[in-house]
């Protein structure tokens, strides 16, 4: 039913291209009678691939001319879908439910990513996306590309181990080893997470490698290889990366953490606020 939902068509990236360039000339030569279920094909079209923003402006816009559509299930699940990927979570929030017996297996991968951004509910949200990793991997590429890593990300983070068994057979990439550390810093491969964190420190990718410095930095200080004001230096340093990465919360919640253990003397390390890393999902801030 999501698949339907969200229109989505498992094309290559050149042909899905071309379906949204086509249902953006059919909407605009569409007679009165039609015009909603056109401009809705187009929002399906943009949404497959892998423009959220389109998708959102194209329906929001078909929704002020036939307002009464709004009642469709379809219709809303695709809005609140097209917000959570356009960064507004509040507009996403239908995501969350109630939805009808009949619906929650068709909404239970979106409300997992909905709860993901939100934060406060890192083990369910995990266990949701973890029952449905193998149908994200059969989405369409612009789509499978901009969730599967931080979905991979916050199953290996907050997962069970029955949860972190659904990663198996991960695609390459800087994204994934970044799980792969995250899988053995759980299972207490702290030394082998250690070296892939301090790898992917120096990644191409800003937010891969935000995250691994981020991590490698908390590590010295639990470890007590680094000193506490030496690390809240670090990440003071880190501050312009993590902004750009749009994690300045996260990296600042290290340093006050930080900053604690200076403050009391303690020996050894305890995070003294919840701390989380929010997957961004390329598009979920």
């Amino acid at each position: 039913m999501d698949l339907k939902w969200l229109g989505l068509q498992s094309l290559p990236p050149e042909k899905l291209r071309e379906r949204l360039h086509d249902a953006f000339l059919a909407a605009a030569d569409s007679d009165p009678a039609q015009r909603f279920e056109k401009r809705l094909e187009e929002a399906k079209a943009a949404f497959s691939a892998g423009s959220a923003t389109e998708a959102r402006g194209i329906l929001t816009v078909a929704l002020e001319d036939d307002p009464e559509e709004a009642e469709r299930p379809g219709v809303r699940f695709l809005l609140a879908a097209s917000e959570l990927l356009a960064g507004n979570k509040e507009g996403a929030s239908l995501l969350e439910g109630p939805w009808p017996d009949g619906q929650k297996r068709a909404v239970q991968l979106w409300r997992g990513l909905y709860l993901a951004a939100v934060g406060g509910h890192e083990a369910e949200a995990a266990h949701l996306l973890a029952m449905d990793v193998e149908r994200l991997k059969n989405y369409p590429a612009p789509l499978r590309d901009m969730l599967l890593p931080g979905v991979a990300e916050e199953i290996a983070r907050y997962g069970t181990q029955a949860d972190v068994e659904a990663l198996e057979k991960l695609p390459a990439g800087s994204s994934y080893q970044l799980v792969d550390a995250f899988r053995k810093l759980r299972s207490g491969q702290r030394e082998q997470a250690y070296g892939l964190f301090a790898k992917l420190a120096d990644d191409r990718d800003p937010i891969v490698a935000e995250k691994a410095l981020e991590q490698r930095i908390s590590m010295n200080l639990a470890s007590g290889k680094t000193a506490p004001d030496a690390a809240a230096e670090q990440y003071n340093t880190l501050m312009p990366d993590a902004r750009l990465a749009g994690r300045e919360v996260q990296a600042r919640l290290q340093q006050a953490d930080a900053i604690c253990v200076l403050m009391t003397g303690q020996t050894r390390w305890t995070p003294s606020t919840p701390y989380r890393l929010v997957p961004e999902m390329r598009g979920i801030s």
